[in-house]
């Protein structure tokens, strides 16, 4: 059951990289001076033992 936890935490993690290096390159392929995470609302959060996206409005 560990590894499942442990390949789910890793999966989760290369999704979170892999959104925000698109994130980054959505912002310089249209010429946004701010990445799209700063300000906007995500953030991310811990929950137990692993990570999660959080949108709502801060």
């Amino acid at each position: 059951m560990a590894s499942l936890e442990l390949w789910l935490g890793m999966a989760s993690l290369e999704l979170w990289l892999g959104m925000a290096s698109l994130e980054l390159w959505l912002g310089m392929a249209d010429g946004h001076e701010e990445p799209l995470s700063c300000g906007s609302g995500w953030h991310l959060l811990s929950c137990g033992s692993g990570w999660r996206m959080d949108t709502r409005n801060p």
